[in-house]
């Protein structure tokens, strides 16, 4: 299946992972800036700046 052309992902897939593994935990986020928080505060910053190492 192709993929269908775009801009290039703000957050880096290791961002993205840990998110996910974050929801599965079933606490959840209360808003969206809960979850920008999230990933500044548990990621070290933004992960749409650089890669997470």
């Amino acid at each position: 299946m192709k993929k269908a052309p775009g801009a290039k992902r703000k957050i880096h897939d290791a961002a993205i992972a840990a998110l996910e593994e974050e929801l599965k935990t079933g606490k959840g986020f209360s808003s969206y800036g809960a979850i920008v928080e999230w990933l500044v505060t548990v990621q070290g910053g933004a992960p749409w700046n650089r890669p997470i190492a």
